[in-house]
């Protein structure tokens, strides 16, 4: 059984008061309920935006992230695994 949990996005000044990410839909200042499981790679990017809080992590800071630019994350820009999207190989074939 997978755990709920609980975030809550705050909008920068002067931005669009709702956000999309994930095919998910925030509102600024409401809490959102996702699956810890079936948005797990979600929650992961959520982790480093600081426009967002994980009201379900008591220990942790209460700020979630890193990232200046909220479109920057939600495009995938600066992603934790590091992987390098879109590029191609170009080494030479065999």
């Amino acid at each position: 059984m997978s755990d709920k949990v609980q975030v809550k996005y705050t909008a920068p000044p002067d931005d669009s008061k709702v956000c999309e990410m994930g095919g998910k839909t925030f509102f600024d200042g409401q809490t959102t309920e996702l699956d810890s499981e079936e948005d797990a790679v979600l929650i992961e990017t959520i982790r480093h935006n600081k426009y967002f809080e994980n009201l379900s992590d008591p220990g942790g800071s209460g700020s979630a992230g890193k990232s200046e630019d909220p479109k920057a994350v939600a495009s995938g820009a600066g992603r934790a695994s590091g992987g390098n999207y879109g590029e191609k190989d170009l080494s030479p074939k065999s």
